[in-house]
């Protein structure tokens, strides 16, 4: 289980600043938990769970990524996430959910982060 979290820590020291414990591990919950594979091999349900799943790892990086107001854009992000995280999952199926969400979040980042709530 220690090696699991070495590997979460190191993956997601790149990006945004991340928080953890004094060792660089962090629990995590939920669908996060599934192997890539998995996710790859579930229902439509339980598809749906993790894709709920990501949203709200979306939504606290969101709130806790400085000068930032959406990772992933605002025009069909969730089409644009799924897809980068299928492809994720299609190259690393024994990888946790949880380090392909968050390295498909920080490919989209570049090219689609928003900074400032769009005005109406």
């Amino acid at each position: 289980m220690k090696l699991i979290g070495i590997i979460l820590a190191a993956a997601l020291l790149c990006g945004t600043a991340q928080a953890a414990d004094k060792d660089g591990n962090f629990h995590v919950l939920g669908s996060g938990m599934l192997t890539c594979q998995a996710y790859l091999d579930a229902n439509d349900k339980d598809r749906l769970s993790a894709e709920l799943w990501w949203e709200g790892y979306v939504t606290a990086m969101n709130r806790l990524t400085d000068d930032t107001w959406s990772v992933v854009g605002k025009d069909d992000p969730v089409d644009r996430v799924n897809g980068a995280i299928q492809k994720q999952c299609k190259e690393h199926p024994k990888i946790l959910f949880t380090i392909a969400v968050h390295n498909a979040i920080q490919s989209l980042r570049d090219d689609h982060r928003v900074k400032v709530a769009p005005k109406d």
